[in-house]
């Protein structure tokens, strides 16, 4: 048991909000001999808390231009789960600030403030007094050993059992349910029985030999059975692979010396589940094939769907890198009697350590989150196992689970997914409104944030762009009804088509467009990170219309609509003019967004020639500063919005209160026909709804 310092041995399972040191010197003079202020300490200094600190007391208190209150100067306070936390919540984390608090702004009304902080874990062995106070426990030794493998049987099995959303059997062809209720739940998963899943084309069978594995064609194995997916990152190595000529050698026997770590350690999860086939895409797929490529690409939400449980290689950058991160201990730890602070009772011990286990930086943020692919991996996958650098966690529909958190106490369920809306769609397609309206609205929602997330991603092969969400988008195809165009959906193209590229502040590589890969108009005509809708959410209670047609998507990408157009030239508008720039950043100011100058600094200012209307541009690619001021767009009106006053069902009597979203086009040299070239928004006077509507071609 380490001795430790008297403001220390006061923290406990129970503390919401401790004044560890008035000031960061005294903190310094007790981390000389107390080991927990030393851990502390260093904390604060690896999330630069201390510096900031100090910068802040510049800030005074009150001051109603200041983002700052200073709280006790540059005071150290300490709390369980942080200050605001329930009083009967369980300990899983140990809060440190240090300094000021922020005040933060909730939209227009409500203040809070916010302490910058950063937080040391903690564990308590189960079965101990402790534990029943702390959520968190220690890892054991090795991801493969028999503790972790009961953990993560424990942890399928609550689904198989529990979670009725998990169940197989998502398939609008096959079902006609209106809801996941227990009785259908329960007639899913015997439906669906491990024995009764589909299987991929072909199957990795981990039982044929001791020391080895084939590779066996489904169909003739009876076409049904259980397995196991691994997602994982090829890297840059030369990768184990089925091709014309190994194809006959792999049905035959796989050594297991022959393959990869990574494929090695699948292979033991597989069969210490108890499980008989595994799917690893580069040997059940005939890598030199395009046909066979192309038909198993389609396929692969099928595969990751009916999985019984996907083995995420989250860690390893590429076949070497394994399942199973070697664990060692955390640099430091401080261990301290527990005392139930009800009774007073001195019973057991937890320790206080300065390992980072955090879900998001090992999960969210790993090397295979970052590949391309993985991506309708993970949206698709019924429950996934991520084995990560720092420990094992488990994901599925309705629940996270990790190593250290205290068993059978899930986390809430991830983002809502594709499979999740299934149930919402069954319940209300037979309703013509909602299924015009709702659907396409839950689906466009959805996809949207799934296509920020995917363009922030690498691919190996630039022409993977579309085919790399294929599988994903067949199933939402078949699930919704809708049609597939270019990566958007039909029944909510109005709404899909508002996208832009990130800023090349933004940008951390290449961007721009690529020619031939899809039509303009289609964020996947891009590199480099795509955003949605984003000046639509800036008008705050907008009330919005589609101010276009489609008529037609033809399958060489051409869209044909129907709209308005007007020319307009880029640069600012004079200040002699009825409307300027300060005015329109004014505007924002008032609606309290978030980082006005900034944000309205990342797009070029657009007017017409006669000083009448005025908006701003989010432009596909970069252009020279020279042509800003002659150069001409062609601006096609997509949605109109009116704002409403706040709290009000009264339209505003602001300046701005009417605008549309556009589209930036640029003219090509076949008839009515243009390509994209950027988006943005327009505030408008009088007269725009006599302009005539054309037929135009965007490609």
């Amino acid at each position: 048991m380490s001795s430790i310092c008297t403001a220390c041995a006061k923290i406990s399972p129970a503390t919401r909000l401790l004044r560890l040191h008035p000031d960061v010197s005294s903190l310094r003079e007790s981390a000389l001999f107390c080991p927990l202020c030393y851990m502390i300490l260093g904390a604060l200094e690896r999330a630069d808390l201390i510096k900031k600190a100090e910068e802040y007391r510049a800030h005074k208190d009150g001051d109603e231009d200041s983002a700052y209150v200073l709280v006790n100067d540059t005071s150290v306070t300490v709390s369980i789960n942080g200050h605001d936390a329930r009083a009967d919540e369980k300990a899983w984390t140990l809060i440190i600030s240090c300094g000021p608090m922020k005040r933060e702004r909730f939209m227009r009304q409500t203040e809070y403030y916010k302490a910058p902080a950063t937080w040391l874990n903690i564990y308590a062995e189960e079965g101990s007094a402790a534990a029943e106070a702390v959520m968190t426990r220690p890892l054991t030794n090795n991801a493969s050993s028999e503790g972790a493998l009961r953990l993560m049987e424990k942890w399928i099995k609550t689904c198989v059992d529990d979670h009725h959303k998990c169940q197989w059997g998502y398939s609008r062809k096959e079902l006609d349910l209106a809801g996941p209720s227990e009785q259908e739940g329960a007639r899913l998963k015997a439906k669906y029985s491990e024995d009764k899943i589909e299987l991929p084309t072909r199957v990795i069978d981990v039982q044929a030999f001791e020391d080895g594995v084939k590779l066996v064609e489904s169909s003739s194995v009876g076409g049904k059975g259980c397995f196991t997916a691994l997602s994982h990152c090829w890297g840059k190595i030369k990768h184990f692979k089925t091709e014309h000529a190994t194809y006959d050698q792999r049905k035959t026997k796989i050594c297991i010396h022959e393959l990869p770590k990574t494929f090695r350690d699948a292979v033991e999860i597989t069969r210490k589940l108890g499980i008989r086939y595994l799917w690893i895409d580069s040997i059940c797929i005939v890598q030199d094939s395009t046909e066979d490529w192309a038909y198993e690409a389609s396929r692969m939400a099928s595969v990751y769907m009916n999985a019984y449980v996907t083995l995420s290689a989250t860690f390893a950058v590429d076949g070497n890198g394994g399942l199973f991160a070697a664990r060692v201990p955390p640099p430091s730890s401080v261990s301290l009697k527990y005392i139930d602070h009800l009774t007073g009772a001195q019973d057991g011990i937890w320790t206080i350590h300065n390992r980072n286990s955090n879900w998001s930086e090992h999960v969210r943020r790993s090397v295979l989150a970052s590949r391309a692919w993985t991506l309708q991996e993970k949206e698709l996958a019924r429950r996934t196992l991520h084995f990560a650098s720092d420990q094992v966690s488990f994901e599925c529909h309705e629940s996270i689970e990790f190593e250290t958190q205290r068993p059978g106490v899930g986390t809430k369920a991830r983002s809502v997914s594709f499979q999740y809306l299934y149930w919402t769609i069954l319940g209300i397609r037979d309703n013509a409104t909602a299924t015009a309206i709702l659907i396409p609205y839950l689906v466009n929602s959805r996809w949207c944030r799934i296509i920020e997330d995917y363009t922030t991603r690498k691919l190996t092969v630039e022409s993977d762009k579309l085919p790399a969400l294929e599988g994903l988008a067949n199933y939402i195809a078949e699930l919704t009804e809708d049609r597939y165009c270019f990566g958007l959906w039909r029944a909510s193209l109005e709404i899909g088509l508002m996208w832009r590229s990130a800023p090349y502040a933004d940008a951390d590589e290449r961007r721009g467009r690529v020619r031939g890969r899809a039509p303009t108009w289609s964020w996947a005509s891009m590199d480099g990170r795509i955003y949605f809708a984003e000046f639509g959410t800036e008008i705050l209670e907008a009330h919005t219309t589609n101010a276009i047609d489609i008529i037609d998507v033809g399958t060489d990408g051409t869209l044909t609509v129907s709209g308005r157009l007007i020319s307009l030239h880029r640069g600012k508008l004079g200040l002699q003019g009825p409307w300027d720039w300060n005015q329109m950043v004014k505007f924002y100011n008032r609606m309290e967004t978030i980082d006005v100058k900034t944000n309205m600094a990342r797009y070029e200012p657009v007017r017409s020639q006669d000083q009448q209307w005025f908006g701003f541009a989010a432009l596909d690619d970069n252009v020279d500063v020279e042509d800003l001021q002659q150069q001409e767009v062609t601006a096609l009106f997509m949605r109109q919005m009116t704002r409403k006053d706040i709290d009000t069902a009264k339209l505003s009597a602001d300046q701005f209160k009417d605008s549309y979203q556009v589209l930036f086009l640029r003219k090509t040299d076949a008839e009515q026909t243009y390509e994209r070239i950027g988006m943005g928004q327009v505030f408008l006077c009088d007269g725009s709804e006599d302009m005539e509507k054309k037929t135009l071609y965007i490609v």
